[in-house]
């Protein structure tokens, strides 16, 4: 009857054998036979045995198991924690990552998971191709794309397949160059920065666009292009003694100015209107006798009650174009 269900081998009802009689070829046969079917049903030391059902081990180990190999190999508890199964090795590449594992991965599965050490830094979006199965692309916190530096050369990353790309496991941010980054107090901006524009009548202390300046000017208000104030009676080329919009005067002579805008004005088709004090000239107007009138130039002069040129102490002018 071989072993019973339980793995208990008992020998054919032909045996034992009670002493006296005669046992028959038959009878010798059948425990023979029996025997043999028991021991065929056993597993050879040798390992030729191939075990076809399942085997329950009662709660027993196995031990002095040899290190797996194969993908159908058993894994030693030494093998599991040291993760030599999920570790990347061959790791090449920059922003195109190669990688193998071994033994190799048959294919890509969900939930995968495996243990990445760059060769390099990255400078970009990346995607990894692991033994030749076909580049994925590597992202982090969820989805999003790497960017410069995400990944560090030598580091350590846990990646995990969801069926399409491979996410990095947990957050990840950069390490992000603060020199170029302005300070939070006073901070000194270069380039365009931009703002949110507020709505138009805010006056917190919120940062003003220029959209919000344009918005906050009353229709059909004008502004001056240029203005100044200058001392008439100083010889030479000199910047006004108050102004916008204005490089520099330069006193021709007794009475004759020219005013230096900068920036240039839009166009020559401006409006200038003067204004002055002295005790000697009373008029000032563009000059006559030399006229100049350039985007980047006025030429102006004052004259007396005889209408020769003659300085005038205090000079202002306004310029709308």
């Amino acid at each position: 009857m071989s072993r019973n269900g339980n793995g208990v081998y008992t020998l054919p009802s032909s045996s034992p054998v009670v002493g006296g009689t005669i046992a028959t070829a038959d009878d010798r046969n059948e425990i023979d036979n029996d025997i043999a079917t028991a021991i065929t049903g056993s597993l050879a030391a040798n390992g030729e045995t191939v075990v076809t059902s399942d085997i329950s081990l009662s709660n027993n180990k196995l031990t002095n198991l040899k290190a797996g190999v194969l993908v159908n190999d058993a894994a030693r508890v030494d093998q599991v924690q040291t993760g030599v199964f999920s570790e990347l090795i061959s790791v090449s590449g920059t922003d195109t990552i190669t990688a193998s594992l071994s033994p190799s991965l048959a294919a890509y599965a969900n939930a995968q998971q495996f243990l990445l050490s760059p060769a390099s830094n990255n400078t970009g979006a990346v995607t990894i191709n692991i033994n030749a199965l076909g580049a994925k692309s590597l992202t982090k916190n969820g989805i999003t794309a790497l960017i410069a530096d995400d990944l560090i050369a030598g580091a350590s990353y846990n990646i995990a397949y969801d069926g399409t790309v491979f996410q990095i496991v947990g957050n990840i941010s950069s390490d992000v160059d603060i020199s170029a980054k302005a300070d939070i107090a006073s901070p000194a901006f270069t380039g365009n920065p931009t703002a949110p524009t507020q709505t138009t009548g805010n006056d917190s202390t919120r940062l003003a666009t220029t959209a919000f300046v344009k918005s906050s000017i009353p229709t059909g208000l004008i502004t001056a292009s240029a203005w100044g104030f200058f001392n008439g009676t100083t010889s030479g080329t000199n910047a006004p003694t108050d102004g916008a919009g204005v490089s520099t005067v330069v006193r021709n002579g007794a009475g004759d100015y020219t005013i230096n805008f900068s920036p240039a004005l839009p166009h020559a088709n401006y409006s200038a209107t003067f204004g002055g004090y002295a005790s000697s000239a009373l008029i000032i107007t563009e000059n006559l006798t030399n006229p100049l009138r350039t985007t980047t130039q006025l030429r102006i002069m004052s004259v007396n009650y005889t209408s020769t040129l003659a300085d005038m102490l205090k000079i202002s002018f306004v310029v709308y174009a």
